[in-house]
């Protein structure tokens, strides 16, 4: 008995100290690191996704057509919104695109509330890693995402756009997103996302296809792991 009531209050202190730090829900567990996710057994892969960590939901969508071609362009767009009237300020935002796949530059552009002003699209300068091609934003003071008890939400909106290789192997690809929070520990991942496209490459004449060689989009070969050129996960 004296056993079993130790555990309990041990459980109840490690709860407690949960909702009083305010941050622990909200730390990443490392996520797999994956470029290219073939869906298997998928005959019609989701073009959108939700995941939701502490009161913070994010949609990841594809804008368009999500079947593509090499040369083809494809537009990601990522909306943050809250589920209780705890406001969040979101520091920095990772797009994580199938690996290969270059930004379009200068498409990056963000929707968020302004004091003076109010909701507002605005293009921002974008980082793109060098490696994995993934293309960040920040914002230091941090966009707020709220939902106040009376009046409008406010909603934080990343879409930015990339070009399908010209080398492309035909498959179905996924996605992620990384971002951080202030006041919260590391980043928060969801790399996957499971948010697909599909690129088919043409048939040449000869019956062959007109890719690369082969290879996938960020140059490995598909498989059910993927390739590992993103190195996403906690922080």
């Amino acid at each position: 008995m004296r056993s079993t009531l130790a555990r309990r209050a041990t459980t109840v202190a490690a709860a407690a100290a949960l909702i009083a730090g305010g941050v622990g829900i909200g730390t990443a567990v490392a996520a797999p690191t994956v470029g290219l996710v073939p869906a298997a057994g998928t005959t019609t892969p989701a073009t959108s996704a939700t995941k939701t960590v502490d009161n913070i939901s994010v949609t990841k969508s594809v804008e368009g057509n999500a079947a593509l071609k090499p040369g083809d362009t494809v537009t990601y767009k990522t909306v943050f919104s809250v589920t209780s009237i705890v406001d969040r300020y979101v520091s920095a935002i990772t797009d994580v695109a199938p690996a290969g796949f270059t930004y379009v530059p200068s498409s990056a552009k963000v929707t968020a509330y302004h004091v003076s002003g109010g909701m507002q699209t605005d293009p921002v300068t974008a980082t793109v890693d060098p490696a994995s091609g993934a293309v960040s934003v920040s914002n230091p003071g941090g966009w707020i995402v709220s939902k106040p008890l009376g009046g409008s939400a406010k909603q934080l909106t990343l879409e930015v756009s990339y070009t399908v290789p010209a080398n492309a192997t035909a498959g179905t690809f996924d996605s992620g997103v990384t971002f951080k929070v202030n006041t919260w520990t590391g980043t928060q991942s969801f790399n996957p996302m499971g948010v697909f496209v599909t690129v088919t490459v043409p048939t040449s004449p000869g019956g062959g296809t007109n890719s690369g060689g082969g290879t996938t989009p960020g140059g490995g070969t598909t498989g059910g792991t993927g390739s590992s050129g993103l190195p996403f996960g906690s922080s």
